[in-house]
């Protein structure tokens, strides 16, 4: 990987070179005419030699406007089929399209005393906060990874199965790679080293073996080398009229105006009847550039995904480096500590995994929420009521848990709230009138059947599993 890059380095600073030696305007090197010409003129002694020295500058001529003659049909052939044609009206156009990328602001305080320096640092300033690190958090390391266990522990995810995982470790053909180059845009995503996908393409079979190394490198030892992840940011000027929104090219910004209008107004429709709607509003500022790597790492590994997938999924988020481009400046390198790199093909997905967390803690709370309210508000009213042990027994059994019994049977409700539930239910049980007392049995002994010896006070988890078996039966 390493010496890949670096004979690409090489070879970019050599092509530089011979450039610069053999300039050639219209196809015709005047560096070397020039040398040409001066070193015949240094000879002219005599009349004879001068006039030969004139009838060879002007073939020397003539053979130049051939050359420009060529030239500009080969330039009008290529504007046929690209459409780029070297007129002032083509350059013209050029450099308007550069102005509209140019951000005056900042020359207009340039000149008014404020250096480039300055700019650049606020600028920096900016970005090394908006991808640094979370501020004001005092969890440990350690503390952040058990409290992120917990949570997806208890949304008792979906797991990948053994022949998913071995599918994502299949080993990567030269083939595979070589489609995937082709299905890069020619100009996409140059890196700082100015190599774009038409680079490789055009030249595959010089070049595809090196490329296939260096890729099946990384999938095999699971590093990068960090120069691959360098990331120009360019700021340009806010346009008038996007056409962009929400990471959706051709949605137009007023769309999703008309689109929370249609919402609120099926909502409204929804006042009256069994069936009622809400609408929940969500800050989702900086969504992409904010997501937490070690969050994402531990969503994955709850997923099921394997660890050496996971290996080079974070070599990809955590290797990446930023440099600001404005104005044709480029500021210095800043490592990031947050965030998926947009345009990435791999990041929706990547971003969709967390969504789908957020999505299902949301679905637990309310969830959660609806069980333990009418739960407890039904015991609060019975606490005051003189009920027998019996009594509150058929009252468990029979009302509480049946009236969650449609949840249990559609939700698979996590474990720390079913034990929570568990709980509540075993305080009344043993309570007295004033609300109060102890338990004078096991919570083992307490849910165990009757005719093992036990209370038979059922449990939200041995409900819900009764429910599954019943759904699975049916469907059966």
């Amino acid at each position: 990987m390493y010496r890949f890059t670096k004979h690409l380095s090489i070879f970019r600073n050599q092509i530089k070179r011979w450039c610069l030696d053999h300039k050639v305007v219209w196809g015709i090197d005047w560096r070397e005419l020039s040398t040409k010409l001066a070193a015949t003129v240094t000879h002219i002694s005599t009349h004879p030699q001068g006039n030969d020295f004139m009838l060879q500058r002007q073939q020397e001529l003539d053979t130049s406007a051939l050359a420009h003659s060529y030239w500009s049909q080969r330039s009008k052939d290529k504007y046929v089929q690209l459409g780029d044609l070297p007129t002032k009206f083509f350059y013209n156009k050029m450099r308007q399209k550069q102005r509209s990328a140019y951000i005056y602001l900042f020359e207009l305080q340039i000149t008014s005393g404020l250096g480039w320096s300055y700019h650049s640092n606020t600028i920096l300033h900016h970005f090394k906060t908006a991808y640094g690190p979370s501020q004001g958090s005092t969890v440990s390391d350690q503390g952040q990874d058990e409290a992120i266990d917990l949570v997806l522990r208890d949304l008792n995810l979906p797991h990948l199965s053994l022949s998913q995982q071995q599918q994502l470790l299949r080993p990567f053909s030269k083939a595979k790679v070589h489609e995937a180059m082709l299905g890069i845009g020619q100009g996409k995503s140059p890196g700082l080293d100015g190599s774009t996908a038409e680079f490789f393409k055009l030249h595959w079979d010089s070049l595809g073996n090196e490329v296939f190394q260096a890729v099946n490198h990384f999938f095999t030892t699971g590093f990068i080398l960090h120069e691959w992840n360098q990331t120009l940011l360019v700021l340009l000027p806010k346009g008038q009229n996007p056409e962009e929104s929400a990471f959706i090219p051709g949605r137009h910004m007023d769309d999703n105006i008309l689109i929370s209008h249609e919402l609120t107004h099926v909502l409204n429709k929804h006042r009256s009847g069994n069936v009622h709607l809400a609408a929940l509003k969500i800050d989702m500022n900086k969504a992409y550039d904010r997501v937490n790597w070690r969050f994402l790492l531990k969503v994955l590994q709850a997923y099921g995904f394997p660890g050496q997938w996971i290996q080079l999924i974070s070599q990809c988020i955590s290797t990446v480096s930023y440099r600001i481009l404005v104005n044709g400046q480029v500021t210095e390198s800043f490592p990031s500590h947050c965030g998926l790199h947009q345009g990435d093909p791999l990041s929706p997905y990547l971003f969709l995994l967390c969504m789908d967390i957020f999505s299902r803690m949301i679905s637990w709370l309310r969830i959660f929420d609806y069980s333990m309210g009418s739960s407890s508000q039904r015991i609060t009213a019975w606490n005051h009521s003189p009920i027998s042990q019996a009594g509150k027994l058929m009252l468990i059994n029979h009302v509480l848990i049946a009236s969650i019994a449609h949840i249990l049977s559609v939700f698979l409700i996590p474990t720390t709230i079913a034990n929570k539930l568990d709980a509540m239910l075993a305080r009344f049980f043993w309570s007295n009138s004033s609300g109060k007392g102890i338990a004078w049995k096991s919570k083992e002994l307490l849910h165990l059947q009757k005719g093992a010896g036990g209370l038979g006070l059922r449990s939200i988890g041995d409900a819900q599993s009764f429910s599954s078996d019943e759904e699975s039966l049916a469907y059966s």
